[in-house]
């Protein structure tokens, strides 16, 4: 048995641990309530902002809109920011230039705001982001989470539907699983991380813990989770109320997002809980593997395929040394998959590919191949060899079915659950829908390629300030 097929045996826990989550929190994560009778507790809804953006407005509506046909008037609307403008049926909290903390930028802000809200057991505050959306499934949640004695710190989910750049909205379909993890992590009161926006707090514990950290720069809502921890114990909930937030406006916005998750992420290790430290390492380590495997598969692609044409080519080197090692490929991708649940899409349209070019027999599509001898399908098959050995199938012959491996299939269908989700929201009809999903198969490496670079880019070039990610409507 290789390493490879050893490591394949080590993923399997991991993936079915991953479904096992989705498969037991699919009923209560978006849950569907009714609104409960008086009394109600008094909600504080806090939209945090650089500044004043007709971005904003949106997320204002949506507020009273929702309350209203839940006929829930116990509520107010804070905004705080840096820059004041103009914006009706809010209170402003404009942070003043002089006013300094130990925290910078929307942790700074947020500490700030704490001025304004009362502390009190019965006063609950939803964190939300600029562009971030209620309906009324969120005000019916919130309300039955809070009278039924839930938790004082909650989270709920999000979707993303596709507002203008195609490949930052499938970036986002990524993130729908993850949310399952969050909700597990919180009903277990055991934090890797937490999201900032539709986090429900209640307002003393706020006041208790507050915003106040030592450094704090990025990533300030997991830092916030920490210190609840240390302080309060175990305190987490999810409340399942759901938001409507907007993909990042393009590719450069959605690198820019993640480097700063990432970067964020790791400033956060040494404040975490030191027995949640092997799991979280496992995770940011795997991220960062991600773009080395599919940074890996052309450059490997490439070098099969002038090797078999027996081309001289300072290229050929590559043929041989670390990128030939199935020891290293294996290493690699069981390492990512059991440690962070990521599975390099770019291998399921080559293993396609290795089926199909089989039937075609077409090398008269690249004459140079045909000229030289050498077949289309021999080079797919050498580049599948290279991925999943076919001795596999000795050895584990329950994991692949005609060359295509079953554990990456379920793996891959969660970036499609998320897409599945996402989808709910867009306004489209069924042919178009089924173009989207159509899309990311074959899409999925460059989608993945921009969610795993900027962990390398964090690494070089640490983000300094906290950037605003660019969404449309919000410049």
């Amino acid at each position: 048995m290789t390493i490879y097929e050893i490591l394949w045996l080590i993923v399997l826990p991991g993936m079915a641990l991953s479904w096992y989550y989705l498969l037991k929190g699919r009923k209560t994560y978006i849950p569907n309530f009714s609104m409960p009778h008086n009394p109600y507790p008094h909600i504080t809804f806090l939209l945090a902002a650089r500044e004043i953006t007709p971005l904003l407005s949106q997320s204002v509506n949506s507020i009273i809109e929702s309350c209203g046909k839940c006929k829930f008037t116990d509520y107010d609307i804070k905004v705080v920011a840096d820059k004041d403008g103009t914006l009706d049926n809010t209170e402003h909290i404009i942070v003043p230039e002089d006013y300094t903390c130990n925290s910078k930028f929307k942790a700074r802000a947020l500490n700030y705001a704490l001025k304004y809200i009362p502390d009190s057991p019965d006063v609950w505050i939803l964190h939300l982001d600029e562009d971030a959306k209620i309906t009324p499934q969120t005000v019916c949640s919130i309300v039955n989470y809070i009278k039924k004695g839930g938790n004082p710190v909650a989270n709920g989910p999000t979707v993303f539907p596709h507002d203008s750049s195609l490949l930052a909205f499938y970036a986002e379909a990524q993130r729908s699983w993850t949310y399952y993890w969050v909700k597990h992590q919180l009903e277990s009161s055991t934090v890797y991380w937490m999201n900032g926006s539709n986090m429900l707090v209640r307002s003393d514990i706020e006041h208790k813990v507050g915003w106040n950290f030592k450094g704090c720069m990025f990533s300030e809502d997991t830092r916030f989770a920490y210190e609840v921890a240390k302080k309060c114990g175990k305190v987490f909930g999810w409340h399942g109320g759901l938001t409507i937030e907007k993909p990042p406006k393009g590719v450069k916005s959605a690198i820019k997002q993640r480097k700063r998750w990432f970067w964020g992420g790791m400033l956060q290790l040494k404040h975490m809980p030191k027995s949640h430290l092997p799991r979280r390492l496992y995770s940011s380590a795997a991220w960062s593997i991600g773009f080395i495997l599919i940074t890996f598969i052309p450059i490997r692609l490439l070098a099969l395929t002038i090797t078999s044409l027996d081309m001289p080519s300072f290229f050929s080197p590559l043929a041989s040394g670390w990128a030939s090692s199935p020891m290293i490929v294996g290493f690699a991708g069981g390492l990512l998959v059991l440690l962070a649940g990521f599975m390099p899409l770019m291998l399921l349209p080559i293993l396609l590919l290795g089926l199909i070019m089989p039937l075609l027999d077409i090398p008269s599509i690249l004459p140079s191949l045909a000229n030289s001898g050498v077949s289309i399908t021999s080079i797919f098959q050498i580049a599948t060899y290279q991925i999943v050995p076919l001795d596999i199938h000795s050895v584990l012959p329950f994991l692949i079915i005609f060359g295509v491996s079953i554990p990456m299939i379920f793996w891959i269908a969660r970036y499609q659950l998320g897409l599945y989700r996402n989808l709910k929201y867009t306004p489209c009809n069924i042919a178009a829908k089924f173009s989207y999903h159509a899309r990311l198969l074959f899409l999925a490496p460059l989608v993945e390629l921009i969610c795993t670079v900027p962990t390398v880019l964090a690494l070089v070039r640490p983000p300094r300030s906290f950037e605003i990610t660019d969404k449309e409507g919000n410049t």
